[in-house]
């Protein structure tokens, strides 16, 4: 056993040697070299945070290891109150902790405890919540100084550092460690004002502000046009900081900072100068007086019930107000739209001020023409279908309008070759002059395709399992022999031979459309199941073309070869019904004697294997 450090992170090879040794001479000797890779156990370190502040409104510790290598393999959590006594403890790679207290607080992280690449990290968490930082800030003008104030708030502690980025190298001077600085910038534009403040118990927060530096103040008018009724008082204001300075005085009533309020007989310009620290900015509002109200109404007018219509007048006017309101999206604008189900009187108002004119219209609802579609419909395919509709109206259409046999009358006759969904419209003359409509789903069913197998041959007291498909119900002509008429799949059972019983099953869909097909059915005594002809003709003249074997009461075939006199398969088949017509590889073949064998598994499960000759005369 040996043990060592490694000097550092690297590859080392290390060999052991074993000598064998008799009669002391050296006999042997082995070799094993071991390659070692060491790594630097800092990659496993324990980070944390410099220290962990809950300063805003959060008494909640979230914390991880900030390490991401996956070779840690356990963490062992620590919460220490300010002498470093436990409080708390976790095991998991994350840490949640909700403290009780406001305080000083250790948070300490020990990974992989007793392994060879441990590590361990402490960190303050500070849990002072209630610290918010802000200022404000006055006067915005090239040139002119600007003041900004800490208004920071801090529930534990005072706030004793201040670092500001006023978003301007140039703005002079930059006393950026100050509480309350004033600086100055030479350069209008957006300003990215950052303020970082600190309080005594170590609540460190950030805050920023977008400012625009012009090289006038703005004075923010609510408006710089506007009417007033004569006799009425207006009240104009300006919503930039600093003194507003109102002109012409002759005609203000009363001037308070950036509020004024005005009553002029005539049509009349009143000025404003806005003094911002210095930084000055003059703007102009004018009032129009009148002693009247203009409005004109839109004419009587007439929709169909039920629809949306866009009210609208001609006015000077400030404000409106609509009556009655319910159907009205906002009663108080000049152009609102209704939609309506009744005939309405509308009245409305406008005024400026004390000024008012009033008008009234009429809208006349008539109702849509009634227009049924009738009930959707399913048909068979390849059949029509009647459309049958319902209406007042006096002109009528139907549409796709190609797929109907007459597209304006209410009865008419479609050939869908699918699914289709048929619109009626219907118009009237009484004044509304939109269509009533409904829609009619015609279903086409796939087209049915009966099946019943192919034709058979069994033997006495065999049951026959038939299988037919196509439709959802059934009808077997004839019934007898048969355990049921009306399955898909019932049994048929004969206790006598028969030359041959066509069986004829029609198959019907969910619309009673029906198709039909039939098997033929051969009843032979028991005896041989199979039977293949000694000779054929493949001369396609339709008669004895193929030699394929017939088959009584078997349940399945597993081949039928045929053997030429050099021992070739010229033709193998496992598909019952099938056979040779003669030809191998593309080629007739020669007249002659072939041999065949047969394995088949018989209704009662009992394989049969059989073999013969038959002759292909030419």
């Amino acid at each position: 056993m040996i043990s060592g450090i490694a000097p550092q992170a690297g590859i080392y090879v290390l060999t052991v040697c074993v000598e064998e040794i008799r009669n002391g001479t050296v006999i042997a000797t082995q070799r094993k070299d071991v390659q070692l890779n060491v790594a630097n156990c800092g990659i496993t370190a324990a980070i944390l945070e410099k220290a962990y502040r809950l300063c805003d409104t959060s008494m909640t510790l979230h914390a991880s290891n900030l390490s991401s290598s996956s070779l840690v393999n356990s963490y062992k959590w620590k919460v220490l109150d300010r002498n470093f006594a436990p409080i708390a403890a976790y095991t998991t790679p994350n840490v949640q902790h909700n403290f009780s207290d406001t305080g000083l607080y250790y948070l300490r992280l020990i990974i992989n405890e007793n392994e060879i690449c441990h590590d361990s990290s402490t960190a303050p968490v500070l849990v002072y919540p209630g610290f918010h930082a802000d200022f404000s800030y006055k006067g915005l003008c090239v040139g002119k100084p600007t003041a900004f104030n800490d208004i920071s708030t801090s529930k534990y502690g005072v706030v004793n550092y201040w670092n500001w980025d006023f978003g301007d190298t140039s703005a002079t001077p930059n006393p950026n460690a100050s509480k309350n600085p004033t600086v100055t910038y030479s350069v209008s534009g957006s300003k990215n004002v950052v303020l970082i403040v600190r309080n005594s118990v170590g609540c460190i927060d950030t805050v920023s502000n977008t400012l625009q530096v012009s090289d006038k103040p703005p004075l923010l008018f609510a408006f710089t046009d506007t009417l007033i009724c004569k006799g009425d008082t207006l009240r104009l204001a300006s919503a930039a900081p600093g003194a507003v300075q109102w002109s012409p005085m002759s005609n203000v009533i009363i001037a308070s900072g950036p509020t004024a309020w005005v009553a002029p007989a005539n049509t009349s310009t009143f000025y404003g100068d806005l003094n911002d620290n210095g930084c000055t900015n003059r703007d102009s509002v004018k009032v129009r007086v009148v002693s009247s109200v203009s409005l004109q109404t839109m004419p009587d007018t007439i929709i169909c019930q039920g629809d949306q219509v866009n009210l609208h007048v001609q006015s000077n006017g400030l404000k409106f107000n609509w009556s009655p309101s319910v159907a009205l999206n906002n009663a108080s604008l000049q152009n609102p739209s209704a939609q309506l189900t009744a005939s309405t009187l509308f009245t409305v108002k406008a005024s400026i001020g004390s000024c008012q004119a009033a008008g009234t219209f009429s809208v006349k609802t008539i109702p849509y023409p009634t227009a049924f579609a009738g009930n959707d419909t399913t048909i068979c395919f390849g059949t029509a279908a009647q459309l049958n509709a319902i209406s007042d109206g006096k002109i009528f259409q139907w549409l796709p309008t190609p797929l109907v046999a007459n597209s304006n009358t209410k009865n008419t006759t479609a050939h869908p070759s699918n699914t289709t969904s048929y619109i009626f419209l219907a118009f009237d003359n009484k004044g509304c002059p939109k269509p009533g409509r409904d829609t009619v789903i015609v279903k086409v069913l796939p087209d049915i395709n009966a099946t019943v197998g192919h034709d058979t041959n069994l033997v006495v007291g065999q049951p026959l399992q038939l299988e037919a498909a196509g439709g959802v119900r059934y009808q077997w002509n004839p019934a007898s022999n048969l355990s049921s008429a009306v399955i898909a799949n019932p049994v048929a059972l004969f206790d006598e031979t028969t030359d041959g019983i066509r069986y004829k099953v029609l198959a019907y869909n969910e619309a009673g459309c029906a198709d039909s097909a039939s098997i033929l059915i051969k009843v032979f005594s028991k005896g041989t199941p199979v039977y293949v002809p000694t000779g054929f003709t493949p001369n396609n003249d339709g008669l004895n073309d193929v030699l394929r074997p017939t088959l009584v009461g078997v349940a399945h075939l597993d081949y039928f070869s045929v053997y030429n006199r050099y021992g070739e398969v010229v033709f193998t088949t496992n598909t019952l019904g099938k056979g040779w017509d003669g030809v191998f590889h593309g080629y007739p073949q020669p007249a002659g004697t072939y041999v065949w064998t047969i394995k088949v598994l018989n209704y009662d499960n009992t394989p049969i294997i059989s073999k013969g000759t038959s002759v292909l005369i030419r």
